[in-house]
């Protein structure tokens, strides 16, 4: 047989044996172990119930939403406005939208900081702001107004991101603050108490006409058209008592 081949076998088997000896070995100790598990105890004395076991949860997974920041301002004076922005769980570039629809990026540190400026009445929207997150927004003082947060005067608005949030600064000119300020209603005046209805005045009687000629007088004494009335009458009778004599006398010549 050929000394190499010879050579070749007797180190192929030396390295099977070594390799199952070590696989042996580790079988062995893992029983052992199991066993020291069994009792209660590992070796040097070690009590199992000291063993730290650590274990992973697998994270919730964030869900984002949308978070607008608008700026308000009363006159049309072109002021520039200052945010300090502080939003947990958000760091890195974060994109927002503008009113007139362009889009740019913001950068956030890793605590979640960043600084933001806004012009007057502008208005952007942070479309990826993790939800439940704490925040807390400071609008820096602008010189001639007071900001108001709903109906606070104040420049610092701090909550928990929720759905779709929305947070406006209303900047508002010194000389029409008062009118942001409430009014009390004034109260309404009482009505007033009817006064008693004025009595009708008693209708004088009618003057007495100027004649004194009694209506019975006229019967009395009657008018010359009364008296010729008869003398019409009889007229009237002559003549149609003539006008049939006539008739008469031609149907006789006839």
């Amino acid at each position: 047989m050929d000394r190499k081949l010879v050579y070749a076998i007797v180190i192929l088997l030396t390295i099977t044996l070594v390799v199952a000896d070590f696989y042996m070995n580790r079988s062995l100790e893992s029983v052992e172990y199991l066993q020291m598990i069994d009792d209660g105890t590992v070796s040097n004395g070690l009590n199992v119930d000291d063993i730290e076991i650590e274990t992973y949860m697998e994270e919730e997974p964030i869900s984002y939403t949308n978070l607008t920041l608008s700026n308000k301002q009363s006159d049309k004076k072109k002021n520039t406005y200052t945010y300090t922005i502080k939003i947990d769980k958000m760091s890195g570039a974060h994109k927002y939208i503008k009113a007139d629809g362009t889009s740019s990026y913001q950068v956030f540190s890793a605590n979640g900081e960043t600084t933001l400026t806004l012009n007057s009445n502008e208005t952007v929207k942070f479309t990826d702001v993790p939800v439940n997150a704490s925040y807390t927004i400071t609008q820096e003082e602008v010189d001639g107004y007071k900001t108001y947060i709903g109906a606070e005067n104040k420049k610092v608005i701090s909550g928990v991101i929720t759905k779709d949030g929305v947070l406006t600064f209303n900047n508002i000119a010194n000389d029409v603050s008062e009118s942001v300020t409430p009014v009390e209603p004034t109260k309404p005046e009482e009505p007033v108490t009817p006064s008693e209805p004025v009595t009708p005045e008693t209708p004088t009687e009618p003057e007495k006409p100027t004649t004194s000629q009694d209506p019975g007088e006229d019967k009395k004494n009657p008018t010359t058209s009364d008296k010729l009335m008869p003398a019409v009458i009889l007229l009237v009778i002559l003549s149609g008592l003539l006008i049939i004599s006539l008739r008469l006398r031609i149907k006789r010549f006839e």
